[in-house]
């Protein structure tokens, strides 16, 4: 049974769109005063770092394993997913739902429905 190719193209589309503006925010911000990485403390950038590099800018290499092995980039996107909810504990923001739903949450939910598509075959 061949498998509907159209999930996959959804998880590389999310996923760079999600790069991109990830990549976006690191530079301009919300447009008003620039990036918000130039004014943090350093404890709190190496913290937006590693999210940063566990979550979005993770997902297209993820979303590039998929194209090779469906269960491979599921599992790395869940884990990635699931280990950007941890590290976001570690903020000392008030917005943490935000940042959670956007990255980690989205990241889960595609490996989580590829690992759906690919069982169900």
């Amino acid at each position: 049974m061949k498998q509907s190719g159209w999930p996959l193209v959804l998880a590389l589309c999310l996923s760079v769109a999600q790069l991109l503006f990830t990549g976006l925010w690191c530079v301009l911000g919300a447009g008003l005063y620039g990036s918000p990485l130039a004014g943090m403390p350093t404890d709190e950038l190496v913290r937006v770092w590693s999210v940063l590099a566990i979550g979005p800018f993770f997902a297209f290499p993820a979303a590039l394993v998929l194209v090779l092995n469906r269960r491979a980039g599921a599992f790395c996107l869940v884990v990635s997913g699931l280990t950007g909810c941890v590290a976001m504990l570690f903020f000392r923001t008030g917005l943490l739902w935000t940042p959670v739903l956007l990255i980690s949450a989205l990241l889960f939910w595609i490996g989580a429905w590829q690992f759906e598509t690919t069982s169900g075959s």
